[in-house]
């Protein structure tokens, strides 16, 4: 009897054990569940606050690519200073640019650039993407201290100065409008400081004749006298412009090639982009100064003719062709 009241406990247990065992495990189950839920929902918000996965498209990489040197710099790079901690600095998303001075500013860049690179040069060793692909990708590597700007990656601002062209022949002197276009994308401001900059640069460097060095230093004071006063629109002519870009394009394809026996079409080259700035583009006020450099400081007796018409031979000896070949250079043209 005993023996049988024992075994009818002991399977109670069982079944109670048992059922305890069942619930158990329906609640851990259920922990699991809900600690999936929950972790998707703040990994949710916590991926958006951050942006995680927002650049999806080459559109939208142009477009946030501005500030990814800050945020490499901020979220990648070890800092000195004190970081904010706890739960409103992880959900921050404020990546305000540096308030340091230029020379801290170049620094990040530089960081940024060195690492980009090495991203798309290990995609190029993948044979995710070609040389051509990889060239518009790569941010410049040779830093131009004489540029005195920023190289953004050539696919950022190659079909900027195209649309910038036809934007100033077609603005019609109006140049608030014109302005205001060019703001709605920075990437224009970028391309066309860049293409400036790097036109200036090469000319300087291809012109060594002390008279032409003039001449063009002369051009360059006017057009950089209308850039500083927002007057380039409206006392230039910009119509002239896509003649000239086109004369400047066939002068690349020459550095490009760099063979001795281009140097005739380099120095016609010259002379006819000289021609296009003083007849076309420059208004009969802005000439004096370059007329001057022009014929020898005596403008007034060449009153009345044209800057080539007796001076067929400017920048004949006046031009360092073929250019001793670098990286640098090879980067620039």
């Amino acid at each position: 009897m005993r023996q049988s009241s024992f075994s009818v406990k002991r399977s109670f247990l069982t079944s109670i054990l048992s059922f305890v065992s069942c619930v158990v495990q329906v609640y851990f189950m259920d922990t699991q569940i809900w600690y999936a839920v929950f972790s998707t929902l703040i990994g949710g918000i916590y991926g958006a606050c951050r942006r995680l996965g927002e650049i999806r498209t080459l559109g939208m990489l142009r477009s946030r690519f501005e500030s990814l040197p800050w945020a490499f710099n901020k979220l990648l790079i070890p800092s000195d200073q004190h970081k904010r901690k706890g739960f409103r600095a992880a959900f921050s998303t404020k990546l305000a640019k540096p308030s340091g001075n230029e020379q801290e500013r170049e620094k990040i860049a530089a960081r940024f650039a060195q690492m980009w690179n090495l991203i798309i040069t290990s995609f190029r060793e993948e044979d995710l993407i070609d040389n051509r692909e990889m060239d518009l990708l790569l941010v410049p590597y040779c830093k131009d201290r004489e540029l005195d700007i920023f190289q953004w990656p050539p696919f950022l601002l190659a079909s900027k100065i195209p649309i910038a062209l036809d934007m100033a022949a077609d603005s019609g002197g109006n140049y608030r409008d014109l302005n205001k276009r060019m703001k709605s994308d920075p990437y224009f401001s970028y391309a066309i400081r860049e293409c400036y900059a790097s036109f200036k640069n090469i000319i300087n460097t291809l012109v060594f004749g002390q008279r032409e060095k003039v001449v063009m230093q002369e051009i360059f004071e006017v057009v950089d006298k209308h850039i500083a006063e927002e007057t380039l629109i409206r006392d230039l002519n910009m119509r002239s412009l896509p003649a000239l870009s086109k004369k400047l394009i066939e002068l690349l394809e020459l550095l490009q090639k760099n063979k001795v026996e281009d140097l005739g079409q380099v120095v016609i080259l010259f002379q006819d982009m000289l021609e296009v700035v003083t007849k076309d583009i420059m208004e009969e006020q802005e000439l004096s100064s370059v007329l001057d450099s022009i014929h020898g400081g005596n403008a007034k007796k060449h009153e009345g003719m044209t800057p080539l018409d007796q001076q067929d031979q400017l920048f004949t000896k006046a031009i360092k062709f073929p250019v001793e070949a670098s990286n640098a250079w090879t980067e620039k043209v």
